[in-house]
């Protein structure tokens, strides 16, 4: 992969000297065995290994770039700019967008087969899933599963822990986290639980467990007065009575220590903070991924946009529309907060 890659052979060298060096031997009972060597060239817990799988990566990326921009693989469309997605990574998973064609099938094939030949992976069809579009017929779906060897997904409700389709029934489609919050506080025993080590659980356990999916959307304030809820029935129970008596609201709960408080967050606020990173994004990096997207769904045909028109339309994304109604409020904080920075402008056309 590295020699595909263009990398020079002394530095090629180096790095499979580092791989090929390594040594392990297993102690069992107090018993320990002969040295040996792996096989593998990526190994877990192994410092260099990130390194490795990210060169493998890059390596893979590009032939799924060279196919798009040779006109083989069109990948999906987003908007009316016509942004072209055919893959997408996230560490050791992938998501490839493509044709229903039989010349589309063949090229993700042939992809795969190369990259299989350069770096010396082997893709595991039996965890890997196809899903296709409301308009492919049936016979397609035959010759394409066919080729592939892989299995169809029927409804693909959620990928990597988040909801695929979320729509208007947000509360619905994130209804799984209060049933988290509520299996987390009926599994923990309160009788082994202090003062301080329920602070730790609802800090460390319960607050980060929506910390994900509040990265990438706007949850319902319902929603988040509900999670709430669990965590202060929680923190106030005791072995005696499980709701317990209320003695401080939680906002006076979320102050931070040297107001009185101990520090909680509130959820929907925390939401709103998450969400202002991937503003702020935006604003640093126009030309990733996210800010193309975003930008195409919010305003077709413009190139740059400036931060106040973004309250002002309607999108269909939900992260678009979660970036939409902080947009005001992230612009009052730099406007009236920030000293010494001026914050660009860009008119349409622009």
């Amino acid at each position: 992969m590295m020699k595909s890659l263009g990398f020079h052979d002394d530095w090629i060298v180096l790095v499979m000297r580092c791989v090929c060096s390594v040594s392990y031997l297993v102690s069992f009972n107090g018993m320990c065995s002969d040295w040996f060597s792996p096989s593998r060239g990526l190994r877990q817990e192994d410092s260099f290994s990130p390194y490795l799988f990210l060169i493998c990566a890059e390596g893979f990326s590009t032939l799924l770039e060279d196919a798009k921009q040779g006109g083989c693989m069109r990948g999906a469309s987003v908007g009316r700019e016509r942004v072209s997605i055919n893959h997408l990574f996230f560490t050791d998973d992938c998501i490839l967008f493509g044709d229903a064609t039989k010349e589309g099938v063949r090229t993700v094939r042939d992809i795969i087969r190369e990259y299989e030949m350069s770096a010396g992976h082997r893709v595991n069809y039996d965890k890997s899933l196809i899903f296709f579009g409301a308009n492919v017929k049936e016979e397609v779906k035959e010759d394409i599963t066919r080729v592939l060897g892989v299995r169809v997904a029927s409804s693909p409700d959620k990928y990597l822990g988040l909801p695929m389709m979320v729509g208007r029934r947000k509360a619905w489609a994130f209804a799984n986290f209060k049933d988290r919050f509520q299996k987390c506080v009926d599994g923990c025993s309160l009788c082994y639980l202090s003062m301080g080590g329920k602070e730790v659980f609802i800090k460390s356990v319960l607050q980060a467990t929506p910390l994900y999916a509040m990265q990438y959307f706007l949850f319902p304030k319902k929603l988040c007065s509900q999670l709430e809820n669990i965590m202060n029935r929680f923190w106030w129970a005791n072995n005696k009575m499980k709701s317990g008596i209320h003695w401080s609201c939680w906002d006076m709960l979320c102050l931070s220590k040297f107001d009185g408080g101990l520090g909680f967050k509130n959820l929907f606020l925390f939401n709103k903070a998450l969400l202002a990173k991937q503003v702020w994004r935006i604003l640093t990096q126009p030309q990733c991924l996210l800010a193309r997207l975003v930008l195409t769904l919010l305003l077709p045909g413009v190139a740059s946009v400036v931060l106040e028109s973004l309250s002002k339309k309607e999108c269909c994304d939900e992260l678009a529309r979660a970036i939409v109604s902080i947009s005001e409020t992230i612009l009052g904080y730099l406007e009236g907060r920030i000293t010494g920075y001026q914050v660009m402008k860009l008119e349409q056309g622009g």
